[in-house]
């Protein structure tokens, strides 16, 4: 793929084609007969699990068995039937799962109802003629211990990866390019094929990559011009000080690690139970990486952090519990009948994610048999496993188990709950599990380490404890020969796009061999004797000439020797990944919340053991999960298993159910369309395009270029650019004279107007006037000033300060009403056009709280008469460690009372806020201030009966509001995101949304950038 930026004229017939330069790499190609184990568990997880839920197991699973046959376990697959295996590994051809999906005899075609694609087939296909892996079962018995064979042979003992790590020398080369000790050996692996690395890559190019690749963040315009004008010599090096230095380092790389531990926060399997707590080990390892924590102590505190001697410091005592989160967070089968499998299926997940991220070996691999590739013995992998299976984690062993959650003092001294590990009151040794099976033992394995690697037959673990901390401490040794390998390996391979060693995740035989096996010693070497600081080893790294090269290198003899650039002639194109395209658009549109640590996960759940806070999520349609809809950094967005955010799944985030050492970087249409067409992408570049209205055509075009692409534009891309928003701009019929007057005042509508012309208004309450009708105070109905009044009940002060501007562009703002909290409300008898909002309704008003309690704001309720229909308010509720007024939203038919506890939904008080909420088009949402905070699916639609609508209090007199009231309008349609915000921001005058026609231009411009392969590429 060039480098060279996609023109942008003619950009709306290219647009299309943009992102899809690079193919997809086929199914066929993503496993394959070489390919190691982890891949191949991986495959299973990513494909065929899934499919074989969505599309067999209603028919063929815990509850219903049609024919006999369970589809959600291994062994329902690999029994046979009297017509045959279910499943054959490895022969597709003689097993009657594949028989039956290709539909070879069409009387038994499955499904009968909806056939599989011909992808879904040939996903199971694939899947068993590769072997048909299935993690934690086997079909083989474990190979008998032979006494007069040693256990490992000479070739194994000499493997690579378990030699101690040699202390290595930089080759001796004197070449004006070398500026690191790194480029020696990389100068001196291209001279051995007569190859030279590429030139520097500019400052902007530079920059753009090293803030990205430290922070997930693009450079700002500010730090683009002064980078690029500092001609000092240490100018990298304070730029590399500064991104190590910023908070945002630890979001991207706590993203990173992340990755490695398989971090989300709910359980997956049936239950999918919401991890309400595992937020506090996402906080500590962002803090931890922030703070540049030596790694052997971060490995140790997240094995064995509750082992380690108290410190008497409660914060740092605090901290090294949490860490232990790392053993928790993974998947958990916790619905499982069989609660002795449960806790040793728990046990191998955390001992695969243990070797996995810390060790680079796939152990997992040897519980039913000895591992096929490495030495590594059934035996080793029950003497690992005994070390876990001592660790006590699950509080119960009840139909709906629970994991422990200790309750200990806060950082304030509040008691809080967190997810964490203890030790068993008493550790015990396991038994070799023949074929994996828990009821057939053999020997028993004595707690200890890898014998390839700690010697064979060493002393085992005699504590009395689990023996995590001896683990742990083990796996963190310097004498360790893996693990300053595997971390080192991981660094390189973030900012090389691909490690020394190209496996990350698996160093075994099966693993690829060291493209520069000195240096992964050297590096090694180097992160150990500056005390395992991460951050000194990527200064290293990037203070290298290596890194420093271009990517855009048109060298066809390299590009024929060394075609996968393994010996990095020049440096590597990546895309962003979902994190940072995503964190990007929020970021660059000026829309990014920067605020660190907390959850957002407080919705989307609901507590089916109250007793214990075990939960269940279900968060709907995850396109409509408000939490996802927060302007957050996307590493604080709820990592649901089997329900992920939908663009981040879209752009390839981590799979969250396995160790991801490498992410998958994809190239597929479907990512052009988001970026075109999506509410998200609108949204971002409506933004981005206010941002800079105050800017003349030229240098607003420089500033979007700046902003989303790291660079200035060439001067051919200047005119092409003005020449799309010229275009743009005649074909909505804007003449120069509508042009200029886009930014005035008179050209843009108020809010009342914006109201008004909102398709589906069938009343609108402005509260600013009163008058007396039949000797009674109302305030009109301002669609029908004589029908549907609001009565006036005990009065009320009218003309204080209101919400919105009365006019835009001015600083007067319209009059509102204020009521004592006593007994004064608004109340509408004449609700005839209710009856227009029968299938979906829409309520929007502001409101301006005086005190702290639960309070009205609109709604048809009255409890005394059993009228209770829908209702908005305020309720007091714990947010962020003290009592707030969060936005409440309730119809009485479907789904209850609802209450967001994030500091989304907070309003303050005597501040006005805009709170929206509705019904229908298959969803219950709430925005407040412009922002979805809640929303559930749900096919209900409103109701309404005998009950007034009211202002500030039931209508049986309770729940009085004191404080004001505003701007009350309601709707027979449901209200899209975008107008919503408009009427948020032409209210607030925080923006004028509104302003003309000639935004839509520069939106499209904008939106344009977004999908130009420059935006989602770092070179």
């Amino acid at each position: 793929m060039t480098t060279r930026a996609t023109p942008l004229k003619p950009l709306a017939r290219r647009i299309p084609r943009l992102l899809v330069a690079i193919l997809a790499s086929s199914l066929s190609s993503s496993v394959s007969a070489q390919d190691p184990p982890a891949r191949q568990v991986a495959f299973f997880e990513q494909y065929v699990r899934p499919l074989l839920l969505k599309r067999c197991v209603s028919c063929h699973g815990p509850k219903k068995r049609e024919a006999g046959l369970r589809l959600d376990r291994a062994d329902g697959l690999f029994r046979s039937t009297d017509r045959g295996a279910i499943v054959k590994p490895n022969k597709p051809e003689e097993s009657r799962l594949i028989r039956l999906i290709r539909g070879d005899d069409e009387d038994l075609a499955m499904p009968p109802a909806e056939r599989l694609s011909k992808q879904e087939i040939k996903i199971l296909t694939q899947w068993v003629h590769q072997g048909a892996i299935w993690p934690g079962y086997g079909n083989t018995r474990p190979r008998a211990p032979q006494s007069d064979r040693p256990l490992f042979t000479a070739e194994q003992k000499s493997y690579w990866a378990f030699q101690p790590i040699a202390r290595v020398r930089p080759p001796p080369l004197n070449d004006r390019w070398i500026s690191s000790q790194v480029d020696t050996f990389i100068r001196a692996g291209l001279q051995n094929i007569d190859l030279t690395p590429a030139s520097s890559a500019d400052a902007q190019t530079r920059l753009r990559r090293v803030t990205f690749d430290l922070t997930g963040l693009p450079p700002t315009a500010a730090e683009i011009n002064a980078f690029t004008a500092d001609v000092t010599p240490d100018a990298w090096q304070r730029l590399i000080d500064r991104k190590l230095a910023s908070p945002a380092y630890g979001e991207k790389w706590g993203r990173h690690w992340l990755d490695v531990v398989r971090f989300a926060e709910s359980a997956a399997h049936d239950g999918n139970n919401g991890y309400l707590h595992a937020w506090r080990y996402r906080d500590y390892v962002i803090d931890a990486i922030n703070r540049d924590h030596p790694y052997n102590a971060f490995v140790i505190e997240q094995l064995a952090g509750d082992l380690l001697p108290q410190t008497g410091d409660a914060a740092l005592d605090l901290e090294r519990l949490v860490a232990t989160g790392f053993l928790q967070v993974g998947p958990k089968p916790v619905v499982m009948r069989d609660k002795r499998q449960m806790l040793l299926d728990i046990a191998d997940e955390q001992l695969s994610t243990t070797t996995i991220a810390l060790l680079g070996l796939t152990v997992g691999c040897a519980r039913c048999h000895d591992h096929k590739f490495d030495p590594i013995p059934t035996a080793d992998y029950y003497s690992l496993a005994g070390i876990f299976t001592s660790t006590h984690v699950m509080h119960d062993m009840a139909a709906d188990s629970m994991w422990i959650e200790p309750e200990v003092p806060g950082p304030d001294g509040e008691v809080i709950r967190v997810m964490a590990v203890r030790d068993q009151p008493q550790a015990a040794n396991l038994r070799i599990h023949l074929r994996g099976n828990y009821r057939t033992l053999g020997a028993e394995a004595p707690r200890r380490f890898l014998q390839i690697i700690a010697g064979e037959n060493h002393p085992a673990i005699e504590t009395k404890a689990s023996g995590r901390l001896e683990l742990a401490r083990w796996i963190a040794d310097q004498r360790n020969p893996l693990t300053a390998r595997v971390l080192v390996n991981r660094l390189w391979q973030r900012h090389f796009g691909r490690g020394i060693v190209a496996t990350a995740d698996d160093f075994g035989v099966r693993g690829d061999t060291p493209s520069h096996p000195e240096l992964l010693d050297w590096l090694a070497h180097e992160l150990v004797d500056r005390d395992w600081s991460m951050k000194a080893v990527q200064r290293i790294l990037l203070q290298s000439a290596t890194y420093q090269q271009s990517a855009s290198v048109n060298n066809r003899r390299a590009a024929t020797l060394d075609a996968d650039n393994r010996l990095l002639w020049r440096m590597p194109r990546r895309r962003l990944s979902a994190e940072e395209i995503r964190d990007s658009m929020l970021f660059a549109s000026q829309m990014l919340d920067r605020q660190m640590g907390g959850t957002l996960f407080t919705s989307g759940y609901s507590f089916n053991r109250p007793d214990v806070k075990l939960s269940v999520v279900d968060i709907g349609d995850p396109e409509n999960y408000a939490p996802f809809h927060q302007p957050r950094r996307s590493v604080y967005l709820p990592v649901i298993r089997n329900q992920m955010h939908p663009m981040l799944a879209l752009f390839d985030t981590a799979n969250e159910h396995i160790p991801v050492t490498k992410r998958t970087e994809s190239i597929v249409a479907p990512q052009a369309l988001f970026l075109m067409n999506s509410s998200f992408a609108r949204q971002a570049a409506r933004r981005l395009a206010l941002s800079t209205t105050t800017l003349p055509d030229a240098r607003r075009i420089r500033e979007i270029y700046l902003r989303l692409l790291g660079r200035v534009p060439t001067r051919g891309e200047q005119a092409e650019s003005q020449d799309y928003v010229g275009d743009y701009r005649q074909a909505l019929g804007l003449g120069r004279a509508a042009v200029a007057r886009a930014a005035a005042p008179a050209a843009v509508q108020s809010y009342a107007d914006q109201v008004r012309n909102t398709p589906g208004l069938v009343a609108y309450y402005r509260l600013n006037a009163m008058r007396t009708i039949d000797g009674q105070a109302v305030t009109p109905n301002a669609l029908q000033s004589t029908r549907s009044p609001g009565r006036v009940v005990n009065g009320a002060t009218f003309g204080v300060a209101g919400a919105v501007l009365d006019q835009p562009g001015e600083v007067a703002r319209d009059t509102a009403i204020e009521l004592n909290g006593v007994n004064q409300r608004i109340q509408v008898d004449d609700v005839a056009f209710l009856g227009q909002a029968i299938n979906a309704i829409t309520v929007e008003y502001w409101i301006k709280p005086a005190r702290v309690a639960q309070q009205y704001g609109v709604g048809l309720d009255d409890l005394a008469a059993g009228k209770r229909y829908w209702k908005s308010g305020l309720h007091p509720a714990p947010v962020e460690g003290r009592e707030q007024l969060v936005i409440y939203h309730e119809f009485f038919h479907t789904g209850g009372f609802r209450f967001p506890q994030n500091k989304e939904a907070v309003v303050a008080t005597n501040q006005w806020s805009h709170v929206v909420f509705s019904l229908g088009a298959g969803a219950r949402k709430l925005f407040v201030n412009g922002q979805l905070v809640d929303t559930f699916n749900t096919t209900a639609r409103p109701t309404f009966g005998g009950a007034p609508l009211t202002f500030g209090s039931r209508a049986d007199n309770k729940e009085w509001l004191a404080g004001g009231i505003d701007e009350v309008a309601i709707y027979n349609q449901v209200l899209d995101e975008d107008t919503i915000r408009s009427h948020f921001l032409a209210g607030s005058g925080q923006t004028l949304e509104a302003l003309h026609p000639d935004l839509l231009a520069w939106q499209s411009f904008c939106q344009a950038v977004f999908c130009m392969n420059g935006f989602i590429f770092v070179d």
